[in-house]
C-alpha cells in the first residue's frame, strides 16, 4: 500500500465552495449535531486542536481502504497529545455546521487558523500521505508496537509552508512528522477509537 500523497494550497477566503473540501486547519464543517453525544454533550474537549478534514469523495477513486463518501476529521489534544479521529458517514442530511473559530483559543501558541486545501497528486512520491504502509525511514518500529498497523495519516512538517504555517508543537520548527496509526482490521470496520499517535523528529 503506497498511500495517497498530497500537498496543500492556501484558501484565501473560506466560502461555501471550500467549507466541505479536504483541508488543513481553517473552518471544519460537520453534519448537523454531529458533535453532540446522546447526553447532549460535545464530543470534543476544549483542548482538542483541529488539524485536518478529508472529504472522502476526493480520494474515492484512489483507494479502497476508506469509504467513498463522508468526512474524516483529525484532532490532537494539545495537553496530552492524544489523537482523536472522527468519521461522519453522511454529509447530505441537513445543513453543515461551520466552525470558523475552532482553533482560536490555541492560535497564539499552536498555529494559524487559515485553511490550506489539500491537493491529491498521483505524481507525488514524498511528503504527507493517507492510508498506506508505515514509513520505514522514520524507524517507528523501534519504540512503538506496530504489529497489524498501517498509517492512516502522516504529516511531514518539511512539506508544509513554513513561512505561513505556525508551529504544531516543538516538531514543526525542527522538522519532523506526525503519524496516525491504525490497525487495518479496525479501519475496515471504521473503528477509530484505538488510533495511535507518534511524533518523530527528522
Amino acid at each position: 500500500m503506497k498511500g495517497i500523497y498530497f500537498s496543500q494550497t492556501p484558501i484565501e477566503q473560506e466560502s461555501e465552495q471550500t467549507y466541505a473540501c479536504s483541508k488543513f486547519l481553517g473552518c471544519p464543517t460537520f453534519p448537523q449535531n454531529f458533535l453532540i453525544d446522546a447526553d447532549g454533550e460535545c464530543i470534543l474537549s476544549e483542548s482538542d486542536y483541529f488539524i485536518m478534514q478529508v472529504n472522502l469523495q476526493d480520494i474515492a477513486h484512489k483507494q479502497s481502504l476508506l469509504p467513498s463518501e463522508g468526512m474524516l476529521y483529525f484532532f490532537i489534544d494539545v495537553d496530552t497529545y492524544e489523537p482523536k479521529v472522527l468519521y461522519a458517514s453522511d454529509l447530505q442530511t441537513g445543513p453543515l455546521e461551520v466552525y470558523d473559530d475552532i482553533n482560536d483559543a490555541f492560535s497564539a501558541d499552536f498555529g494559524i487558523t487559515q485553511g490550506y486545501r489539500l491537493v491529491f497528486d498521483e505524481s507525488l512520491q514524498e511528503g504527507h500521505y493517507l492510508a498506506g504502509d508505515i514509513n520505514p525511514d522514520l524507524d517507528i518500529y523501534a519504540d512503538t508496537d506496530t504489529e497489524g498497523y498501517i498509517t492512516l495519516l502522516e504529516i511531514d512538517f518539511l512539506a508544509l509552508p513554513r513561512e505561513d504555517m505556525l508551529t504544531f508543537g516543538y516538531l514543526a520548527p525542527l522538522g519532523g512528522h506526525y503519524v496516525f496509526l491504525i490497525k487495518e482490521e479496525e479501519l475496515m470496520e471504521l473503528d477509530f477509537s484505538n488510533v495511535k499517535f507518534v511524533e518523530k523528529e527528522t
